[in-house]
Parts: C-alpha cells; structure tokens; sequence
C-alpha cells in the first residue's frame, strides 16, 4: 500500500507541475504540491511550494494554517506563531487554531 501511496503521490507531483507551466500563478496548485511533497516526507519542496503559495497569496488561510501548524511540529515556535495568527487574522471563528496558538504563546513565554 506505501508503495502505491508513493506512485500516487509521485503522479500528482507530475501533474501538478505540468499545471504549473501554464498557470505559475495559482496559489493553489502550490499548496496541493506542497502536500503530496509532505506525504512523500520531502520537506525541502514542502517548504519551497508552500512558501511559493503564500507568497502568490499571502492571505491564503488553507496554506497559512498547514505551514502554522507544520512549524508547531517542527519546533519552530516563533514562526508557528507568525503564520497562526496570520490565519486566525482571516478566520477568527477558528478555536481549535485559537487554542493552539495560546499554547504556544505559553510555551514562548516559558523559554
């Protein structure tokens, strides 16, 4: 099955980069090739695609909250910070996020 996951995951990849070449411009299409690269544990093009996809649109709050919370998992408190409240800054109602940046805000406040 993690074989066929992989060949899957590798498809999109191709995919995707071939949507790239005639529309470079669609934030979107960066966040989805951000993830297949997370589900292949390639952090390097996670990180590359998914910065690419804020940087088309910073206020995309679907890539906001992934890259937040990737941060958060990595260790990186003060950047998980920065793109959580980022998020929360476009969508407020979200508590879960909410609750998870006060815990980091608590944690950077303890270091």
């Amino acid at each position: 099955q993690n074989a066929l996951s992989q060949k899957q995951f590798q498809r999109a990849i191709q995919t995707l980069t071939q949507i790239l070449k005639y529309e470079n411009k669609a934030s979107v299409v960066y966040l989805m090739l951000s993830l297949a690269y997370a589900n292949m544990n390639d952090v390097t093009n996670y990180e590359i695609n998914i910065r690419k996809s804020l940087e088309i649109f910073p206020e995309y709050k679907d890539a906001l909250v992934q890259y937040g919370y990737y941060k958060k998992n990595t260790g990186d408190l003060s950047n998980a910070r920065i793109y959580l409240e980022k998020y929360l800054a476009v969508n407020p109602a979200d508590s879960k996020t909410r609750e998870m940046l006060k815990s980091i805000e608590d944690s950077l406040k303890v270091k």
